[in-house]
């Protein structure tokens, strides 16, 4: 049963009961509420009981409705605290009574709604809940097939992200993006799964945090932007966790690298060489780092810094920090500077950050110059040439005045070899090039490919 507390701007208010789970606001006489006045469409919003759940629906209204002053743009949970505002009439919602979740109904409890219940009679009564049955039996079974779809492709060790916007999935394996067959009917559907996910992992996601980035516990990453924030419905995107346990020989194997370069990286990596492993999103950064920390020797300190993590070190003395902690989202994040100023307290003989993309990377670069060498990290680039480009930019973003000049010569004092990293058209990855830096040649940093 819902019921909605209406007050104008006057503030008288009404109170009314509802023993449905979808009711419509609007002008038209066929209204459940109707609102009489003339910035209010004839059938202006609807609102939804499902699953315990309350949803608020715009039907495409000329001025729109709001939620706690926002105006939406698809549907939106709300709360009983939540305040909807649709022309001068302010509402609050609130379920009194569960849904009836499964095939059966209380006869007892039907018995009483039909007696509140003064504008159908018992015929119309009887067939409105025979097709709410037949409804919710036939969206039930369908949720279910999607749910079961989604489920599948979690599981599927191809499948390295799953994406979910404009109500239907994209998949990406093997570096191509595909569309799934599988489409969602409305964003109920798309909700329902949301809810799973973020129940499963005590996560949470309202009007007021309507953007999630999180780790589920699975190791996954996920990323949900709802209306307001979103103006096309509902975005969900699931990068999942892979297992980086990889090893140095099936890289070999698949390409990705020679003997000779996995010979040459070991050694960097023992000598203590400052590494950062350059390329695009999925180009297999993360893989290559966690197969060069194998080569740490195991009487070394490793200290992980990450956003979420997904190293998988698998020496003994080794402390993973996360910016992210599982469960928690953007709100409760920790600054990976801040985390890195911890590290130092930590008696650290190797620092990896799993990726640099922000003004930490002065705090970096002061740390490497502090002596802690055979340091190590990721950055997003397509580039080596646009990588040292986005390290001046990270550096002037640290806040202090810097000179360029200084800033290279920072780059060039705590960098040693830059290995480059790309998708081929083919889908497959590859190390493309390994450059040493040299030094500073007409206000440029001067770079040596190794393997030329």
């Amino acid at each position: 049963m819902i019921k909605v507390t209406i007050k104008d701007k006057f503030e008288e208010k009404d109170l009314k009961e509802f023993s449905k789970d979808k009711i419509i606001i609007g002008r038209a006489t066929d209204c459940d509420i109707i609102l009489k006045k003339k910035n209010i469409s004839k059938h202006h919003a609807e609102i939804i009981l499902k699953s315990g759940r309350i949803f608020v629906k715009d039907l495409n209204s000329t001025n729109g409705t709001e939620i706690n002053n926002k105006k939406i743009n698809a549907v939106m949970v709300i709360s009983p605290s939540d305040i909807i505002k649709i022309g001068d009439y302010y509402l609050k919602v609130e379920s009194i009574n569960e849904i009836i979740e499964n095939e059966t109904f209380d006869d007892t409890k039907i018995k009483r709604r039909r007696r509140k219940s003064n504008n159908l009679n018992k015929q119309e009564k009887n067939k409105e809940l025979t097709e709410k049955i037949k409804e919710f039996n036939d969206n039930k079974s369908n949720n279910k097939e999607l749910i079961k779809e989604i489920n599948e492709l979690l599981k599927d060790k191809l499948v390295n992200a799953i994406m979910i916007n404009n109500n239907q999935i994209y998949i990406e394996k093997n570096g191509n993006l595909i569309l799934n067959s599988e489409k969602f009917e409305s964003d109920d559907v798309i909700l329902e799964i949301i809810n799973q996910i973020i129940e499963a992992n005590e996560l949470d996601i309202n009007l007021s945090n309507p953007l999630i980035n999180a780790r589920l516990k699975d190791g996954s990453y996920i990323n949900i932007v709802m209306p307001p924030i979103s103006l096309n419905g509902i975005a969900v995107t699931i990068r999942k966790f892979k297992n980086c346990n990889l090893s140095i020989d099936e890289l070999i194997k698949s390409n990705f690298l020679t003997k000779k370069i996995a010979s040459f990286l070991e050694k960097s990596v023992k000598n203590k060489k400052n590494i950062f492993i350059s390329g695009v999103k999925g180009s297999g950064k993360t893989t290559l780092l966690n197969i060069l920390a194998q080569y740490i020797p195991k009487n070394e300190r490793i200290v992980t810094i990450e956003n979420f993590s997904e190293l998988q070190i698998k020496q003994t003395n080794f402390i993973s920090l996360e910016a992210f902690p599982c469960g928690n989202t953007n709100q409760n994040k920790f600054e990976i500077k801040e985390l890195l100023k911890n590290a130092l307290n930590m008696f650290p003989q190797r620092i990896i950050i799993g990726e640099c993309e922000g003004n930490e990377v002065f705090d970096v670069f002061e740390t490497i110059n502090k002596g802690y060498n055979g340091f190590m990290s990721t950055i997003c680039a397509n580039t080596t040439k646009e990588m040292l480009s986005k390290l001046e930019i990270m550096l002037l973003m640290s806040g202090k005045y810097i000179p360029k000049e200084i800033i290279q010569k920072q780059i060039v004092s705590s960098i040693d070899i830059i290995i480059q990293l790309e998708i081929l058209p083919n889908g497959s990855k590859k190390i493309t090039s390994i450059n040493e830096i040299k030094g500073i040649k007409s206000e440029n940093i001067e770079l040596k490919n190794i393997f030329n």
